[in-house]
């Protein structure tokens, strides 16, 4: 073992050695200290740098908001008068509004009494107008289907149109076979005639059922003849086939009716929707009228001849 009397050199050697390292890890932490404190430094002045840069954009941002709300103060204040101008223009179209509508329901009131006498003048006009045209010569009249009647003369008006006698006899000629001029003169309602051609024709029909009557209920006659079921079945099936027939032209005789009726006061030579006009139709539903017409007599004339038979 090495001992400070055997060798001095060697023992302040190392003691020398020592003491630079300490020395020189003393100094190593001095200065990464400074190091440190200098970095801190740093970075504390550039915070302080970033800072002061978003303080001033801060301050133009205020002093740019300063200057637009002083700008727009004034118009603030005038938007608050506009909208107090506003309010009490709403609360006056609000009273106006209120007493034109009391105006309204009274002028709707008015309209309709207006309407009530207008139309009682109308109808009392008619009537007049109709009395008064009995008697009237019309010379050769002409129908818009090309039928014409020599020498006529009117014998009564009525809601379905014209009665009247010519040179040949008498004619009931409905109000759209006539021109304009006679429509618009005798003012006829196109409804109304609907309704009194629908009532006749149920009239027809309870006529017929009288004309016709149902054939007795089968029992021995002179000539001691009984009814055997097929003279039931054959009963039974000409009755339905009066009855089919007598539908079938009812149906037909409405059908030209509303086609008349919107030939003569429609503004369109064709049917909306067809290729087919409204003279065609009309000719058409009259032969169809004609053939169902011609069908229901003979199914009649073989329903009275079985009832005699009987």
């Amino acid at each position: 073992m090495l001992s400070f009397d055997e060798h001095p050199g060697i023992i302040s050697f190392l003691a020398g050695i020592v003491v630079l390292v300490m020395g020189a890890v003393g100094l190593s932490l001095v200065i990464d200290r400074r190091l440190k404190t200098s970095s801190g430094v740093v970075r504390i002045e550039s915070e302080l740098a970033q800072g002061d840069v978003e303080l001033e954009g801060l301050i133009d941002l205020r002093d740019e908001r300063s200057r637009l709300l002083v700008d727009l103060t004034p118009k603030q204040q005038a938007g608050s008068a506009t909208s107090e101008a506003t309010f009490r223009r709403l609360e006056t179209l609000r009273q106006r509004h209120a007493s034109l509508v009391i105006i309204e329901e009274q002028l709707r009131g008015a309209v309709a009494k207006l309407e009530g006498d207008f139309l009682a003048y109308r109808e009392s006009y008619r009537r007049r107008i109709w009395v008064d045209a009995i008697g009237e010569q019309l010379g050769d009249l002409m129908l818009r289907d090309g039928r014409e009647y020599r020498q006529a003369s009117i014998s009564r008006v009525t809601d379905v149109g014209l009665e009247i006698r010519h040179s040949d006899g008498i004619a009931r000629i409905q109000a759209p076979d006539l021109d304009p001029a006679l429509q618009g003169r005798f003012q006829w309602n196109d409804e109304k005639r609907r309704q009194m051609m629908k009532r006749e024709l149920e009239n027809q029909e309870r006529e017929v059922i009288t004309e016709v009557p149902p054939p007795p209920l089968p029992k021995v006659k002179s000539h001691s003849r009984t009814f055997t079921p097929e003279d039931l079945d054959n009963l039974k099936t000409l009755r339905r086939l009066v009855s089919s027939w007598q539908s079938k032209v009812d149906q037909l005789t409405l059908d030209k009716l509303d086609v008349e009726s919107h030939s003569a006061y429609g503004n369109q030579a064709s049917i909306p929707g067809s290729l087919e006009t409204w003279d065609a139709k009309i000719t058409r539903l009259g032969n169809e009228l004609i053939k169902a017409r011609g069908e229901l007599a003979s199914a009649k004339a073989r329903l009275a001849a079985f009832s005699l038979d009987q």
